[in-house]
C-alpha cells in the first residue's frame, strides 16, 4: 500500500504542475528524474505484492491457467492506460492533465486493494485444495468432463456479507 500511497503523491504533483504559474508539477527537469528514481524504486514492490497476493489466493492446481490469465490481463492491458492518457493530452493540449487520470486509477487501485480479503481468498482456496483431495482420484477431470466453476468472494467488504456460490 506504501507504493500506491508513493505513485498518488507522484500524480498529485503532477496534478499540481497543470496549473499555470505552478513551481512544482514536472515543470522543472529534474523532477523527471526523481519521478523515474521514485517509480523505479515503487515498481518493483507492486509487482511482486500484487503477484504474491494473487498466487497465495490460487487454488491448488489451478496456477497455469489462473496466472495465464493474469498475464493477459497485466500485459495484455497495457496499451489502455497510454491510450486514454494521449487522449487527454491530444483533448487538452496539456500534457500535465493526463496525471489526473493517473491519480484516478492509483487511488481506485488503492480501493480496490483495501477491499480484498486475503485472509478469506487463502482459506477459500484451502477449501477448494481440500474439496478436490477427498475424491481420492481426478474423475471429473477424464474424459474432457470439467467440474462446474466455483466463484471465489475476495471482495467481501464491498457490500456481501455472504460468500459467492456457484
Amino acid at each position: 500500500m506504501g507504493a500506491l500511497c508513493g505513485y498518488g503523491f507522484m500524480c498529485a504533483i503532477g496534478v499540481v504542475g497543470a496549473f499555470e504559474g505552478a513551481p512544482i508539477g514536472f515543470v522543472n527537469v529534474w523532477e523527471a528524474y526523481v519521478f523515474g528514481l521514485l517509480h523505479g524504486f515503487f515498481l518493483g514492490p507492486l509487482k511482486s505484492y500484487s503477484r504474491s497476493l494473487f498466487a497465495s489466493m490460487v487454488p491448488q492446481g489451478e496456477e497455469a491457467s489462473l496466472f495465464a490469465i493474469y498475464g493477459l490481463t497485466d500485459k495484455g492491458s497495457s496499451w489502455l492506460g497510454p491510450l486514454v492518457a494521449g487522449a487527454i493530452a491530444q483533448a487538452t493540449g496539456n500534457v500535465r492533465l493526463t496525471f489526473v487520470y493517473l491519480l484516478a486509477m492509483v487511488v481506485f487501485s488503492m480501493f480496490l486493494l483495501k477491499s480484498v480479503d486475503q485472509a478469506l481468498g487463502v482459506a477459500d482456496a484451502a477449501r477448494g485444495k481440500q474439496a478436490e483431495g477427498a475424491g481420492a482420484d481426478d474423475s471429473a477431470h477424464q474424459g474432457g468432463v470439467l467440474e462446474e466453476p466455483r466463484l471465489v468472494n475476495v471482495f467481501p467488504r464491498l457490500g456481501q456479507d455472504e460468500p459467492a456460490s456457484a
